[in-house]
């Protein structure tokens, strides 16, 4: 049953009992008539003597607490009712811009409160980096230089990065052997309708005594089982071709 004696009072020419809540919320003060009493005559509404102002000083009685079962929301509708009667009022408004519902906001206003503070907050700050990044730069802005440079060097740099980044450097050696072959041969003239064997030979006795032969680096380097085997072969082949050529001047 949906009555309780402790809050109870007349409105309206109507009787309201209420349940009260667990804990009440109750309205005391000069200048007020209290309709509904709590058991310690504290007022949970009151009316004001000098106006038609009504207060409800525990809102669980209408609000979402009240619509818990069929009788509660009944007395909330009731009491609603009780209040509309003893006003004489055709209607009744409910003030929820406190809740934010119904008030008018200019869009600089909007900007500053929550949520969206924060994202003014941020653009305020990007602002002021961006002035003091302006206040102490000196000099004309650096232009970004090319990605990809336009020159033969670059190019070969950048075919090195291609073959190191696909990891197989050890695919050139016949290559890298047959370009420095060629290379000696054409620069020492060599005797014309030799084949590889027969040319590396015929470098070999350009050679100073002593020193590793042209024709057993250009067997080993394709055997090599590793990058840094392969670069030491290279560098050997490189050596023999510098030294050749330059005693050829």
């Amino acid at each position: 049953k949906w009555a309780n004696d402790n809050a109870r009072g007349r409105v309206g020419g109507r009787e309201i009992s209420l349940v009260d809540p667990a804990q009440l919320h109750t309205i005391t003060g000069d200048g007020l008539d209290p309709l509904i009493t709590a058991a310690d005559g504290s007022a949970i509404l009151a009316r004001a003597r000098d106006r038609d102002l009504y207060i409800l000083a525990d809102p669980d009685i209408i609000n979402n607490l009240a619509f818990a079962t069929r009788e509660k929301a009944a007395g909330a509708a009731n009491l609603i009712d009780a209040i509309a009667e003893d006003a004489d009022a055709d209607g009744l408004a409910f003030d929820l811009t406190l809740n934010g519902f119904g008030g008018e906001r200019s869009l600089l206003r909007f900007a500053f409160v929550p949520p969206f503070i924060g994202i003014t907050l941020c653009l305020i700050a990007a602002g002021l980096l961006a002035l003091w990044q302006a206040w102490v730069r000196f000099g004309p802005a650096l232009k970004p230089g090319r990605a990809i440079p336009v020159s033969k060097a670059a190019l070969i740099a950048n075919s090195a990065d291609l073959i190191r980044q696909a990891r197989r450097e050890l695919d050139g050696a016949d290559a890298y052997v047959r370009s420095q072959r060629i290379a000696i041969a054409r620069r020492l003239h060599a005797p014309g309708g030799l084949d590889d064997a027969a040319t590396d030979r015929w470098i070999d006795k350009h050679l100073d005594a002593g020193s590793e032969s042209f024709s057993s680096l250009a067997r080993r380097l394709p055997l090599a089982r590793g990058t840094h085997e392969f670069l030491e072969g290279a560098q050997a082949l490189h050596d023999i071709r510098k030294d050749l050529l330059r005693d050829s001047q």
